[in-house]
């Protein structure tokens, strides 16, 4: 064996520290596989068993709690899972407890098998060793994007980034249609987003975005002021309940005799109109909170029958 001379008149030694200490620290502290379960902190594994637990029915009669949760020991060691073609991993089991009005039962569930982390910092995967490298993350916030479609109308996007959760994106297209995409899968008309969080009719929508001016008159004359303004609801006759003008719709010259002769003496209109959240409201055929909700429910979750206490719990 080849002996390493040096020449060096000063002499220093330097400890080579434990490259991989850190890896292998911080998953051990994520599963606190041989911490005792009473001793446990609320950290890791841990931490997210008790952020989501206790989950409650809708009705409130069940309930399922958490307990503790144990890995198991690896059934092949490293050799033996890259020469199967395995992967390294313990069994997870969750002890739970379900409680209800008549009874309370507590049991072991099996959820999966845990990944465990070898030696050497690595993972065995399907029998190939890997090794998990920390990626940037996106930061919660706000942000609002701009790009020009190739007929060269400006698309803009905004974009809302919650710390944990869905991800809610606001699409304003060529056809001035207002679209909101939750969670990077499913596109809904922005309306009926707003209609879950309590703007319930057209007009609550158009107050929130335009705001509303009511003007009362007395005299024909005076409604040559009118002209060019938007209309914020359907315009009817008070004697015959016929429509006049339909609601987002501008006042001209040639609809002045009309309202005049109809007996109407008052007329609401949009203080600053948004086209576009007036188109969208033509393209949305849901006008109520309940449906906007089941709509929303059964498109994010496909396999679940909708029903209206599940949709609005969930």
């Amino acid at each position: 064996m080849i002996k390493r001379k040096s020449y060096g008149k000063i002499r220093e030694f330097y400890e080579v520290p434990h490259l991989l200490e850190i890896q292998l620290w911080s998953y051990a502290e994520f599963l606190q596989k041989d911490i005792p379960k009473t001793k446990r902190k609320d950290q890791g594994l841990e931490g997210a068993f008790r952020e989501v637990f206790p989950i409650e029915s809708p009705n409130g009669e069940c309930k399922l709690e958490y307990l503790s949760y144990n890995i198991g020991k690896a059934k092949y060691d490293v050799y033996e899972c890259q020469k199967r073609g395995m992967t390294y991993a313990g069994a997870l089991k969750v002890k739970m407890q379900l409680v209800s009005k008549k009874e309370t039962k507590e049991q072991e569930v099996y959820l999966g098998d845990m990944p465990l982390m070898t030696d050497t910092g690595t993972f065995i995967i399907n029998g190939d060793e890997r090794v998990v490298v920390s990626q940037l993350h996106r930061s919660p916030g706000i942000s609002f994007e701009e790009e020009v479609h190739p007929t060269g109308k400006k698309i803009y996007y905004a974009r809302i980034i919650p710390y944990r959760g869905a991800w809610v994106e606001f699409v304003l297209d060529i056809n001035d249609i207002l679209s909101v995409v939750v969670d990077r899968r499913r596109k809904f008309l922005a309306t009926q987003l707003l209609r879950i969080f309590g703007y319930k009719t057209d007009e609550d929508i158009m107050k929130a975005f335009s705001g509303v001016d009511k003007y009362k008159f007395t005299r024909q004359s005076q409604l040559k002021r009118l002209v060019g303004q938007v209309l914020s609801t359907d315009l009817t006759n008070p004697d015959t309940g016929a429509v006049i003008a339909e609601k987002h719709q501008k006042i001209d010259r040639d609809m002045l005799d009309s309202i005049w002769a109809s007996g109407t003496r008052a007329i609401e209109v949009l203080r600053k109109p948004y086209p576009e959240v007036a188109e969208t409201l033509k393209k949305d055929h849901i006008k109520t909170k309940e449906d906007a909700v089941m709509d929303m429910y059964r498109k994010l979750r496909p396999g679940d029958p909708p029903t209206p206490e599940v949709a609005i719990f969930e």
